[in-house]
């Protein structure tokens, strides 16, 4: 049952995809996002992967994380998933936080998402999102400067006992401090 919620998310007004049921660790030379590590300057591909860490993910889990795969590179800047490390154990509560920082102004855009509620003090401008419902989830999309911030955290609870259950929208504040000290790294 995880298998066909995971992969097919739905139309669920987040910006980024739902979590992967395919779920590779890094290979050598790459980074948790999957970029190899070597990128020069001005290179963007690991950007996303060094303002939102794997350390980062793990704090806002609650447990440890691990490279997520990526199955829609960003075309236009960097992206970066990260998920908890036991995400493939039957029974347990998926985390998954995809980070993505799109290069150009005309990735920031409000009207894409009816849940957006203006956000104070991240980057230039900012609106957070939360979707209740069986695939809860919370975001941030800032501007900072000529580049568009993204933070999708969602948690999938199929399988898992009613009290061990963890509901993304809860842990919104915590999305929102990652948030501004990822704006702050760009």
């Amino acid at each position: 049952m995880l298998l066909a919620v995971a992969a097919c998310g739905g139309d669920d007004g987040g910006s980024g995809p739902s979590a992967s049921t395919t779920r590779p660790e890094p290979a050598d030379g790459e980074d948790a996002g999957g970029t190899t590590d070597d990128a020069e300057d001005g290179d963007t591909s690991d950007l996303a992967c060094s303002v939102v860490t794997r350390d980062d993910a793990a704090a806002l889990f609650g447990e440890p994380a691990r490279a997520a795969q990526d199955q829609t590179p960003a075309p236009f800047g960097s992206s970066c998933f990260w998920e908890n490390a036991d995400a493939d154990e039957t029974g347990q509560v998926v985390h998954l936080l995809q980070v993505y920082v799109y290069e150009g102004e005309q990735f920031y855009d409000e009207s894409v998402s009816p849940e957006a509620e203006p956000l104070d003090g991240v980057g230039d401008r900012a609106f957070v999102r939360v979707v209740e419902g069986v695939n809860p989830q919370v975001g941030v999309n800032a501007l900072v400067g000529d580049r568009v911030l993204v933070l999708d955290y969602s948690t999938i609870n199929i399988g898992v006992a009613d009290a061990e259950k963890v509901d993304a929208t809860t842990r919104q504040d915590e999305l929102v401090e990652l948030a501004r000290a990822a704006a702050e790294a760009l």
